[in-house]
């Protein structure tokens, strides 16, 4: 842990250990005052170790980026991507390889919560075979060391320990600038400066006069003052471009010609050098040389950059755009006066950020125009609610506000999609639906047309089986569209639920496998995955069930997070289930209940109970069933009143009662939901409740009356396209009735049944 102020050689001293180092055994992370969330940080360290050429999962970065905004305050999970991360470094082979974050003061300026340094205490606390972390910080640490310290495991570099001695002050003027310092010299110096490296060097650049200088200045005021006499005795030439390359993060020859619209870098950077201004070389991954300035000394250089030509702000700005940096290409932007442009290549870039849920760089965008100032407050809340929307956060306070914007930067076309991704989330399709179409053939560039009847079909399909067909006609049209299409994946995965709702699960499950192929987000890649785990099963392929399934299960190996673990229980269930495995579905059901989220969540645990229970009842192992049904109803019992969870609970309670069945109690219940649904226009349910009283019959014995039960059941369920979805339960009820009718001879009911199907 090395801890100094600004320009005691912390960076230099890492530069040099590293450099004497094995080749490519470190990584390093830069602090930044951008860096506010753990998990930033974590994908940075990933990345980190990813480009020295070790094997890291794409899943997890995936996993971050999806559950970065939502998570961030969730402990639980902070841990568990903790826990993550160090499985993954402890699976690398380390060798003594250092991992350094420099500037880490910066972390902590921004970590209100102490995020980030309960991270970094917790990474310390395991300690990792062959891993050296190294911090650097301007200020002292406020990471709790004492065990680490007890057991000697850390080593620290203060101050006193990085300033000059005077043996190493009087070593530093004879060998670097030929200066042979006076006793009363080395005394003022050592007096004024106290060992402080960079003002050494930048005070003996000053030359002979240095020491009557010295005299009159006070210590904070050194470097910044000789610093200034040694700029502006530079070259015009030199000073045009050491100001705009210290706009860089780094550069090189190639760029510094580009950006400055010269062909003599190369010559410039070689007087930087020789003239000693601090400026700092390092190697690419190339091998070629980059260069940057000390720290100070571009902090220095801030007073002097606000007078550059706008064309070589502009050419900063197309630097990051080629570099694919949208935040700092929209600054420069910004910088050069080109507001709207700036605007405008953040309002364009907005869809693909959503798309990609890449709301941590829309955050970061948008704080750059809040720095700078731009003075239109109705911009600036647009994207907020926009930001918030999608961060799961509810905006129906500001919908008014929303509909009455005056921004000369948004368009109606702004201000109505954020409206129907409001109302789409919210539920209210009908109104969505409205606003879309209104919208549909206006401002369209082949990117928002995409997005828009992306939208209409989500919206579409919502609505019901009447818009199936629009909903899928909308979804053929921009899949089939020869533009790279953003929304490819999505719209495959909607054209399967469609198909799937319908009843067509061999077309559904060509979509779900086509929109694997396009699929750039883990999460996203997981759900459908347990899709067609599920449809293969309902189809009876339990040989590709279980092959993706096995897929599904390798992709999310040592993944510690609940809703992923809860799609992975859930494609189980659903295999073990449809093949007849009971006793394993009902193993992943209980781990499914056992599930913190599932514990958490009333509604969602007394599903599994009941589902569970059904496995149970389907396994013959009716007195387990009825009492996994009894833990249900007592947890009904404490939710609000959820009609249909009561009627659920009604008849199953019934239908699984005894061997002999109470069933003029579970027929009541079932017709009291059918007549529930009715009421509440909600048909597609009722063709399962009828099937429920056709099979309740059948096991009675009560032939007749359950046959016109299933014939009601099928008919409602052909109109819902969900008669092939249940085909694999309508098939052994048929099966039945050609048992019972060949014991009962009853010629008049073959005829029927022989004519109805």
């Amino acid at each position: 842990m090395i801890s100094s102020p600004a320009g005691y050689g912390k960076t230099s001293l890492l530069l040099q250990y590293i450099h004497s180092s094995v080749p490519d055994s470190y990584i390093w992370i830069q602090g930044t005052e951008t860096i506010r969330s753990p998990y930033t940080l974590i994908k940075l360290v990933l990345t980190a170790f990813k480009s020295s050429g070790y094997i890291i999962n794409d899943a997890f970065f995936s996993i971050i980026e999806s559950y970065e905004t939502e998570l961030s305050s969730d402990d639980k999970i902070l841990d568990e991507a903790l826990e993550q991360l160090v499985i993954i470094l402890c699976s690398l082979d380390l060798r003594e390889f250092k991992f350094i974050i420099d500037d880490y003061q910066l972390f902590e300026q921004n970590d209100d919560k102490n995020k980030i340094s309960n991270l970094i205490s917790k990474l310390l606390k395991n300690k990792i075979e062959g891993l050296n972390v190294i911090l650097s910080s301007r200020e002292e640490f406020n990471l709790p060391t004492a065990k680490l310290e007890a057991k000697r495991n850390i080593f620290r570099i203060n101050t006193s320990e990085l300033a000059f001695s005077d043996v190493e002050t009087l070593e530093a003027a004879r060998a670097i600038y030929q200066i042979e310092l006076t006793d009363s010299e080395l005394n003022l110096l050592q007096e004024t400066v106290n060992g402080w490296i960079s003002a050494i060097h930048i005070i003996f650049q000053k030359g002979k006069t240095w020491q009557a200088e010295l005299e009159t200045v006070k210590k904070d005021d050194i470097f910044r003052y000789f610093s200034e006499d040694i700029f502006i005795d530079l070259d015009e030439e030199v000073k045009r471009f050491i100001i705009a390359t210290s706009l860089l993060d780094s550069f090189n020859e190639e760029e510094s010609d580009r950006i400055l619209n010269i062909i003599s870098s190369g010559n410039i950077i070689r007087q930087v050098i020789k003239k000693k201004v601090f400026i700092e070389s390092f190697a690419d991954e190339n091998g070629k040389a980059r260069y940057s300035y000390q720290k100070l000394f571009k902090e220095f250089l801030t007073v002097y950059n606000t007078g550059l030509d706008t064309a070589i702000y502009i050419a900063i700005a197309k630097h990051y755009q080629l570099s694919g940096n949208l935040k700092s290409h929209i600054y420069f932007l910004l910088k050069a006066g080109l507001v709207k442009e700036a605007i405008c290549t953040f309002s364009g870039n907005t869809i693909k950020l959503i798309c990609d849920n890449n709301l941590v760089s829309y955050d970061e965008c948008l704080e750059v125009f809040t720095h700078e100032d731009i003075d239109d407050k109705d911009f600036m809340f647009y994207h907020s609610c926009r930001l918030e929307l999608f961060k799961g956060l509810n905006i129906k306070e500001h919908i008014d506000k929303l509909r009455n914007l005056n921004s000369i930067y948004l368009s109606d076309f702004d201000v109505n999609i954020i409206l129907s991704e409001f109302y789409l989330l919210s539920n209210n399709y009908d109104e969505a639906q409205k606003i879309l179409s209104t919208i549909k053939d206006k401002y369209l560039t082949e990117e928002t047309k995409q997005y828009i009847n992306y939208l209409l079909a989500r919206v579409y399909f919502r609505i019901g089986p009447d818009c199936y067909d629009k909903a899928i006609e909308l979804c053929i049209e921009e899949t089939s569209s020869p533009v790279n299409n953003l929304f490819r994946s999505e719209l495959y995965g909607l054209l399967g639920n469609i198909y799937k709702d319908k009843g067509n699960l061999l077309t559904a499950m060509h979509y779900y496998e086509s929109s694997l192929q396009d699929i750039n987000q883990y999460l996203k890649y997981v759900k459908q995955l347990g899709n067609i785990v599920e449809l293969h099963s309902i189809l009876g392929n339990y040989e590709k069930s279980y092959s993706y399934l096995n897929i599904l299960i390798s992709v999310t190996y040592g993944v510690k997070i609940v809703s992923l673990n809860n799609i992975v229980l859930r494609a189980q269930i659903n295999f073990y289930n449809y093949s007849g495995d009971f006793t394993q579905a009902i193993h992943f059901l209980e781990n499914a209940i056992n599930n913190t989220e599932t514990l958490e969540n009333p509604v969602l645990l007394m599903s599994k109970y009941i589902e569970m229970a059904q496995a149970y009842w389907s396994a013959n192992k009716i007195t387990a069933a009825r009492d996994v049904y009894l833990l249900a109803e007592k947890i009904y019992a404490k939710i609000p009143e959820n009609r249909y969870f009561a009627i659920i609970i009604d008849f199953v309670k019934d239908f699984i009662a005894d061997n002999s069945m109470v069933f003029k109690n579970t027929e009541q219940s079932l017709l009291n939901a059918i007549n529930w649904h009715k009421k509440n226009n909600v048909f597609k349910p009722i063709g399962y409740f009828l099937l429920y009283i056709s099979e309740l019959y059948l096991k009675s014995n009560n032939y007749q009356t359950s046959f016109g039960y299933l014939c009601d059941a099928i008919e409602n369920l052909n109109k819902y396209s969900m008669y092939s979805f249940l085909e694999n339960r309508i098939l052994p009820s048929r099966a039945l009735f050609d048992l019972a009718i060949s014991q009962n001879l009853n010629k008049k009911l073959v005829k029927e049944i022989g004519e109805r199907f």
